[in-house]
């Protein structure tokens, strides 16, 4: 087995030595694929795009829905906007709802959290996703030092049977395009729902049993996701690349240490 790790400085934190490196991995690799099917894969909610965005504008919806005119609800919604800004939205929407309208929504919160889920996995709110600072240029160095550039999501495609069976693929690709990100194949889930990590893993073991697609690289900000295809990868004995970016998440303990940490794409 090659060690990638070899050629990899474990501390990589700007996108021109990244490429370098990716580059460098191209090279050792040419005897385990075609550079054609060797791929680069991103994740995007919360690593590619910042998703807070999104559940912001959700909450103006519906807090104009739910108390028209009302101070307290402009109030909440000007913070919340302040926190888009400041990049401190928290994670959840419950605890977005608690944060900006204080203890006494909480007869409200279930309310907010069910408009929230209704219309959060939707191709109408994902335009309001905006690309991490700095991603964009990062990708389009990768896209022009490896021979392609795409995208693993949990996302869904149309489905007619799913909780939301729009699905998520059009919305996608209009933010995508919309921020000159580079275009390449788009994987995701069938319908709504379900466990990522295991998707992922199960669809990076599909590729390399296909032997159409080598997803050598990948990024994403969950950390199970990482390790999972450092895992299969490994498995497989293929030089690799996997990225953990930081983003709101914490370090687990348990975090290979070939995998390189990511904390900002800038």
């Amino acid at each position: 087995m090659i060690n990638a790790t070899r050629y990899l400085d474990r501390q990589v934190v700007h996108p021109v030595t990244l490429a370098a490196k990716l580059q460098a991995l191209a090279e050792v690799t040419t005897n385990t694929a075609p550079l054609s099917v060797q791929h680069l894969l991103a994740d995007l909610d919360d690593c590619s795009l910042d998703t807070s965005p999104r559940t912001v504008h959700l909450l103006g919806d519906f807090l104009d829905d739910s108390f028209p005119g009302d101070s307290k609800a402009a109030q909440a919604l000007a913070a919340a906007q302040k926190l888009v800004e400041l990049g401190q939205v928290p994670y959840l929407a419950r605890e977005l709802w608690l944060t900006v309208m204080g203890q006494e929504g909480d007869k409200h919160i279930g309310d907010w959290f069910a408009y929230w889920q209704a219309h959060f996995f939707t191709n109408e709110a994902l335009v309001h996703d905006l690309p991490h600072p700095g991603v964009v240029k990062w990708l389009q160095g990768l896209d022009a030092n490896f021979p392609k550039v795409g995208y693993l999501t949990g996302r869904h495609r149309p489905n007619p049977s799913s909780r939301h069976p729009s699905g998520m693929e059009l919305g996608t690709m209009a933010t995508l395009w919309k921020h000159r990100f580079p275009l390449g194949p788009l994987y995701m889930k069938g319908q709504w729902g379900g466990d990522d990590t295991a998707y992922k893993q199960g669809l990076f073991q599909q590729l390399l049993a296909a032997g159409e697609v080598y997803p050598l690289g990948y990024i994403d900000n969950e950390p199970s996701c990482v390790i999972a295809h450092h895992e299969v990868m490994t498995a497989a004995s293929l030089p690799h690349l996997s990225v953990w970016f930081k983003g709101v998440c914490q370090k687990p303990a348990d975090l290979p240490p070939d995998i390189l940490v990511l904390e900002s794409f800038e």
